[in-house]
């Protein structure tokens, strides 16, 4: 009796997305759960579902370049949520492959050509494939390498034209916040914050901005016609972190600093402050407040960059919602029913969507 092979198991982080729908000039109540589920009953054959694009960008539909397809494959309906994969593919796409050996000068590179299979179906090789999950208007997107959130709006924007479910009216995934959730990312605690700043903000008190690329300020400084001040809380922390003799050593100078400011740099100072494993009560208090100061913080000059535990992110004044999952992985194929699982108990935590079925 031969041994059953045990399959390989393996965890891997992906990001969530949340978005919410939002549909334009509809008349009815109809949620965009309902108006997909709709779509995909009135086209349950798969090739009515491709969609061809150019492939080097999604938005375009040009015959005269290389087209792929996109289109919904597997759906499902548990816990009262749409779940589907969104997958892209071409028609005779090759993949590369080396030739490995380590006692020769150079590896040869190989194409190969799909499998032909003993049902005579042919296959092809995938491209991406992107996985969603639909609860009334609340959708959950984890992005792929050629797949974003952009690709699966025009999508399924495509797919409800298509289908006749939507005509004049459009839809969108916007990153509007239902405000339960917001409340509740405000009284968040914080895991990490960031605070960014310009190195130069000044120059003999004149903001470095009314200064960037302008010829005449590079010549004063090149031959010291003005003598130049800068001033800014990211060179105050270079100058506090760095002694002098070791700055003049590596040649940091407020003049190559200055001189880089001038035009129009893209260097920045940043500070994180977070903990590594549990924050103690103490710890956590003074980070929220920290979190909370600078949130309420009037300054264009600085970057805050908030993230949130188990909640989403601050960018800015731009609040959004994910979440790293680690998601199981057998013989390297992804575990949907885990995939699910864990999708559906992040709805209804974070969400605190009390409709959603229990499991």
């Amino acid at each position: 009796m031969m041994k059953e092979v045990e399959s390989v198991v393996e965890h891997k982080y992906k990001m969530l997305h949340y978005r919410m729908a939002k549909i334009g000039n509809h008349k009815t109540a109809a949620t965009l759960q309902s108006l997909l589920t709709a779509a995909l009953k009135s086209m349950p054959y798969v090739k009515d579902r491709y969609q061809l694009v150019a492939a080097e960008d999604t938005s375009q539909h040009d015959e005269d370049l290389d087209q792929v397809k996109i289109f919904i494959n597997h759906t499902s309906e548990s816990f009262g949520i749409l779940f589907g994969e969104v997958v892209r593919y071409s028609d005779g796409a090759y993949k590369s492959m080396v030739k490995v050996d380590d006692g020769a000068k150079h590896l040869t590179i190989e194409q190969v050509a799909p499998p032909v299979a003993e049902d005579g179906k042919r296959r092809e090789f995938l491209d991406s494939i992107m996985y969603f999950a639909v609860f009334e208007n609340h959708v959950v997107i984890i992005q792929s390498s050629y797949l974003l959130i952009r690709d699966l709006e025009k999508h399924i924007n495509w797919l409800l034209h298509s289908s006749s479910v939507l005509e004049d009216a459009g839809f969108m995934l916007t990153k509007e916040i239902p405000k339960e959730q917001r409340e509740k990312i405000e009284k968040a605690n914080t895991k990490t914050l960031r605070v960014g700043s310009q190195i130069i903000e000044k120059v003999n008190d004149k903001p470095i901005k009314e200064m960037e690329n302008e010829p005449e300020y590079v010549d004063m400084l090149q031959t010291k016609k003005v003598n130049f001040k800068p001033s800014g809380r990211g060179l105050s922390f270079i100058k506090d972190m760095i002694p002098s003799e070791v700055r003049d050593r590596f040649n940091i100078t407020d003049e190559e600093i200055l001189a880089d400011a001038l035009e129009g740099s893209d260097l920045q100072v940043s500070v994180e402050v977070t903990y590594k494993r549990k924050a103690k009560k103490k710890s956590q208090n003074i980070i929220n407040s920290l979190s909370c100061a600078l949130r309420h913080m009037n300054d264009d000059d600085i970057e805050v960059e908030i993230d949130y535990d188990k909640v989403g992110q601050l960018k800015g004044n731009k609040l959004s919602i994910n979440k790293k999952l680690n998601l199981i992985y057998r013989d390297g194929v992804l575990d949907i029913l885990d995939l699910h699982l864990k999708i559906r108990e992040w709805l209804k935590d974070q969400i605190n969507l009390e409709s959603i079925e229990a499991a």
